[in-house]
């Protein structure tokens, strides 16, 4: 055919342009997961580590609001240096994820020796420490 007709050429170059059309429609887009902190707040006693994770992000920034009460390593784990509070940040892909930490006296009530007299009766409740003294009288 001469002229405005259509070539064996012309049809299969539209069939295969016809399929890759319909594979690039259907071929489903994966879904971009959600980035999240594994903890959003922490007590840790003075001391003592706990490593934090942001799930679901490649490159990740952590730092402390006060290093001098929780210290943080580039892989998320955390220390406690002194009391108080302080909050640990995490940055991914511009955005920011924060844990507050609240660093507590490290008190092993079993390790406390006790000096108590005969007739005095001590409670010890843990955090925050509170001590309760109660005098009997042995002769009434």
């Amino acid at each position: 055919m001469k002229g405005g007709g259509f070539s064996t050429k012309k049809i299969m170059s539209l069939v295969v342009l016809s399929i890759v059309l319909v594979a690039v429609m259907v071929t489903p887009v994966a879904a971009k997961k959600k980035v999240v902190l594994s903890k959003k707040k922490v007590t840790m006693e003075l001391g003592k580590s706990t490593t934090l994770k942001l799930k679901n992000a490649k490159k990740v920034k952590w730092s402390s609001s006060d290093k001098t009460i929780v210290k943080v390593s580039k892989k998320g784990k955390c220390k406690a240096m002194k009391l108080g509070t302080a909050k640990i940040i995490a940055k991914a892909a511009k955005k920011k994820y924060v844990c507050k930490v609240t660093v507590t006296p490290d008190i092993d009530e079993t390790k406390i020796k006790y000096n108590i007299p005969k007739g005095l009766d001590i409670e010890f409740l843990k955090y925050p420490i509170h001590w309760t003294l109660t005098i009997r009288n042995p002769l009434s």
